[in-house]
């Protein structure tokens, strides 16, 4: 079977939902036969996070070394491990992008096919310049501009270039028409949510809803909003209560004091581990989404989904997340307080737990990693 090797600067153990994507993929290529190898910036890198995500069997990991020269020591690792065996394909994970700038010249020297994998797009993205001083966003343009021919290489070089949702496709194939062929879209899915069972919840309140990750971080006035409504509706004597696990950065209960916003609804429970955030899903009654950007789908819509969760979207309209979402049978999705009152107490007093009546396997990672592994038979077996 085919030799892959796979550059992912977040990968198992690290618990960063960067790492899940490549871990995932490479768990299925190795249960079907395939040699992986995999090329991680280490514990060093990501210090502060969880590492308790479970290694693939039979991965070959190779983790940096702590270095104060990050990008020389990546690429004269990788082009250390290109040396050493022959591979069939490499898929590059990203970003970080620091691998766009040399990769692709490794990748030709060694005759090795290129996948590019984007995450989130890199060049010219509104939600980096989002909120910035107009210095910082001079500089991000700048910078852009600067990077733009190594991009361009790189796409030219790569025998396919896969996003995460159409609408970043769409970007790039605009952006590189000659190259637009090459243009594929795997969503990022969701893992396998058997092992996650919803107990009988032990809560004072009628109704929970849950945040995993970031709460105000992409959207203040989106997460106020959401807050405020919740904060309405317990007042009308509905009750419900919104808990949050993420990182303690977020700093939400700052941003709800400093606006005189009662806190008495908004609960904090602190950074967890994949597997515990995903069994304190299975015990809300629903999952809310705080998001600040007209493209892209996050990572954490597709664990709800997993869990069959109702999903809360409060952010910009009209947005791909928005459109997404509002494909399944139990959602709210607004950009305004009242809006959000009004779907939040239809959820709440018709009792409703579930985000589609008739779910399906359709956007689980397995199913997204057979349509990455299609790709890969493609490119090799061409």
């Amino acid at each position: 079977m085919f030799n892959i090797i796979i550059i992912s600067p977040s990968f198992a153990p690290c618990t960063l939902v960067s790492a899940a994507r490549m871990t995932s993929l490479s768990e299925y290529l190795l249960n079907k036969g395939y040699a992986v190898t995999a090329v991680s910036a280490g514990r060093w890198y990501y210090q502060d996070e969880l590492w308790t995500r479970k290694k693939p069997d039979g991965i070959k990991l190779i983790e940096l070394e702590k270095t104060e020269y990050y990008m020389r020591e990546l690429k004269a690792k990788i082009n250390e491990v290109f040396l050493k065996d022959s591979y069939d394909v490499c898929i590059s994970s990203i970003g970080p992008y620091h691998t766009q700038y040399f990769l692709w010249k490794l990748c030709k020297k060694n005759k090795i096919p290129l996948i590019l994998d984007y995450r989130d797009p890199w060049l010219f993205y509104p939600f980096y310049y989002t909120g910035r001083s107009i210095k910082i966003k001079i500089k991000r343009f700048l910078l852009d501009i600067i990077s733009l021919p190594y991009e361009l290489c790189s796409i030219k070089y790569a025998s396919a270039v896969v996003t995460v949702t159409e609408k970043n496709t769409h970007i790039l194939k605009r952006r590189y028409k000659k190259h637009a062929s090459k243009m594929v879209t795997v969503y990022n899915g969701h893992e396998d949510m058997s092992a996650f069972v919803k107990e009988d919840r032990n809560c004072e309140y009628s109704y929970s809803i849950a945040c995993a990750g970031k709460f105000i971080y992409y959207n203040e006035k989106a997460a106020l909003d959401f807050i405020r409504a919740l904060n309405t509706l317990n007042e009308k004597g509905i009750q419900a209560k919104l808990i949050h696990m993420g990182e303690e950065s977020d700093n939400a209960l700052e941003l709800l004091r400093k606006n005189k916003i009662n806190t008495n609804n908004y609960q904090y429970i602190g950074k967890l581990g994949y597997d515990d955030a995903m069994q304190c899903l299975c015990h809300a009654d629903a999952a809310v989404i705080i998001y600040g950007s007209k493209e892209g789908l996050g990572t954490k819509v597709f664990d709800y989904i997993g869990l069959n969760k109702p999903v809360v979207y409060s952010g910009i309209l009209p947005s791909e997340l928005g459109e997404f979402i509002s494909k399944f049978d139990n959602t709210v999705i607004a950009d305004n307080e009242k809006d959000l009152e009004n779907g939040l107490s239809r959820l709440i007093q018709n009792k409703i737990h579930k985000l589609e009546n008739m779910p399906s396997e359709q956007y689980s990672r397995k199913k997204q990693n057979e349509k990455f592994e299609k790709l890969i038979k493609s490119i090799v077996e061409f």
